[in-house]
Parts: C-alpha cells; structure tokens; sequence
C-alpha cells in the first residue's frame, strides 16, 4: 500500500523539484512539493528524507506494515522499512508521511542486511498478540527466492524488533510464495499468500506452533 505525501499551503512552482518538506517536531515529510512518494530504504536520520518523483526512474513503493496505537488516539502507522525499522505516522490533518521512529538494534536482521546477500521486505498488516506487535517479513535472496518470518516488535514506542521467527511452512515451487494477509482468531493464526503469482492460498496454524517458530527462530 502506498500513501501519497501531502503537499504544504506553499505554492509548488516555489520549490525545487524533489525538494524535501520537513514536517512539525523535526519529522521528515516523505515527499515533496511535486507529489513524490518516499523510496525504499529511508534513512535513520529524521531530517533527510529520500523520494521519488513522477517522471524519473524509481523503485516501486510497497511492502509497507500498517498498525494503529493507542496512545496516539489509534492514528495510522506504518513500518516502511523493517531494517532499520522505520515507523511513519500517516497524519490525519494533512495526509503527510511523518518519520516517527527508527531502530536498529536487533542485530540479527543488522547482519543479514549488513551481509548484502538478502533483501528484506515487510509483508501484511501488524496486530497485537499476546503483549507484543506480531506481522510478517520476507526475504529475497540472489536467485529471487522469497521466504516469509513472522516477527515480533515492541508495543510502545520506539517500536523496536524483539524476535524473527524462522521460515514459515508455506507450500508452492520455487521459493516464490509471497504472504499478503495477517489475521489472528481465538485459536488460530492464519497467512493468506500468493504460490507463484498463479494461486492464492491460506496458511492456518495454531498459536502455540507459531510460537514454536520463535523458539529457535532468529537471535534465539
């Protein structure tokens, strides 16, 4: 899912095109005066924000975690980058992407990235489940092979990851099933995910085998 970044009362012939517009509190607005979109990989910094315009040459925009909290009144947030984990805020008044919060510091992810031989994506919606965020994450390895982990962050602010589950036993040939859907009922956790771009399927477990997965998971 893709939000497009509001633009200020300034009249857009005044700014540059691509110029960066730094929201309220220091935020960085992902985007721009010429309605750019954010781009993958945004930076820890809060003040530089990176985007891409219409017209020129750019990755698409996807893979972003959508999750409410509470504490700001069940406003819209996103993951928008799951390493470091990036939070944008989806503000209500004027539509902005405001940069919230960015963590690093779950160090297993902080190696694969810093290995360069995988590429790390968001997948589905976050949800609470039992005191902590839970949503999904893939992989994508050098021969375009994807493999889907739940993961775990923190529930308050900052919202930093805690745990990476190992691989989830999804069915279909290879390696190209892509997860897209999180819901969680009293007994079961269910994944709703693409094999191969050709089937959509379901996978249904119960809540003590998606804890089994984080028992030897990723940093355990």
């Amino acid at each position: 899912m893709r939000l497009q970044c509001a633009l200020t009362s300034t009249a857009k012939s005044s700014w540059p095109r691509g110029a960066a517009i730094l929201g309220p509190g220091g935020g960085a607005i992902l985007g721009s005066a010429e309605g750019c979109w954010p781009r993958e990989g945004v930076g820890t910094d809060t003040h530089a924000c990176m985007h891409a315009c219409p017209g020129e040459s750019t990755t698409a925009e996807k893979n972003w975690i959508g999750f409410s909290h509470s504490s700001w009144a069940n406003q819209l947030f996103y993951i928008y980058s799951i390493h470091p984990h990036v939070v944008v805020q989806a503000r209500a008044p004027d539509g902005a992407c405001v940069q919230r919060y960015s963590t690093s510091s779950y160090q297993p992810l902080a190696k694969l990235s810093e290995a360069g031989t995988h590429r790390i994506h968001g997948s589905a919606t976050a949800m609470m489940h039992n005191g902590t965020y839970l949503a999904l994450m893939h992989t994508i390895d050098a021969n375009g092979a994807y493999a889907t982990m739940a993961y775990k962050f923190e529930p308050e602010p900052p919202f930093a990851v805690l745990a990476v589950s190992r691989p989830l036993p999804m069915q279909g040939e290879g390696g190209a099933n892509f997860a897209s859907g999180l819901l969680l009922t009293a007994d079961k956790v269910i994944v709703t995910y693409g094999a191969a771009d050709a089937e959509a399927r379901a996978l249904i477990l119960s809540h003590a085998h998606l804890e089994s997965l984080f028992d030897r998971g990723c940093g355990t």
